[in-house]
């Protein structure tokens, strides 16, 4: 399977967990970079959310864990500059080695970290605790729309999967969905 082609099964697999059954279902092609990727989104009966910004102290751990992102990066791509695709490159190797540098909890939060930190300088979010009937989690939300992501669910998500190159169709998906703008809070 191609890598476009992965990434928007990913983004589909990515969404559908997210928002429980399906009313109705749309697909649409956005433009990355190195290429195109078909996301898919699908409607369904809102689930009641809390949204409460992080504290100081937390956003300090967070950008802390961001900063130790590039010891990551150069354990496993070492010559690259931080880029998301770098990050997909160094997840793809680190799961690829058998006497792993890191654990999986190292992992989750250095790319979470990463990922998540980029989305809140290049796309006007904010770091928040979400608490809903499925539990609670960190998230970024756009500050202006109802757009909310999970940097450090996904990160986790795809080592339980088995999946690779996805923080860049991440990352996309979510500009896109910003950009297109239809849900106003």
């Amino acid at each position: 399977m191609n890598n476009m082609k992965r990434r928007g099964l990913f983004l589909s697999l990515l969404l559908a967990p997210l928002i429980g059954r399906a009313r109705r279902q749309e697909s649409k092609t956005i433009s990355m970079p190195e290429g195109a990727i078909t996301i898919t989104s699908k409607m369904v009966p809102p689930v009641p959310q809390e949204f409460v910004p992080l504290q100081a102290e937390k956003l300090q751990q967070i950008a802390e864990l961001e900063r130790t992102a590039m010891d990551f990066l150069s354990a496993y791509n070492q010559y690259a500059a931080p880029s998301l695709e770098a990050y997909d490159a160094a997840f793809r190797r680190w799961q690829l080695d058998r006497a792993s540098l890191f654990s999986v909890d190292d992992v989750v939060a250095r790319l979470g970290a990463y990922l998540g930190c980029l989305l809140v300088k290049d796309l006007e979010m904010e770091w928040v605790q979400v608490t809903d009937a499925y539990g609670t989690d960190l998230a970024v939300r756009a500050r202006k729309y109802e757009v909310t992501s999970f940097p450090f669910s996904s990160v986790m998500k795809r080592i339980q999967n088995e999946q690779y190159d996805f923080m860049a169709g991440v990352y996309y998906a979510v500009q896109d969905m910003i950009a297109s703008g239809p849900m106003k809070r």
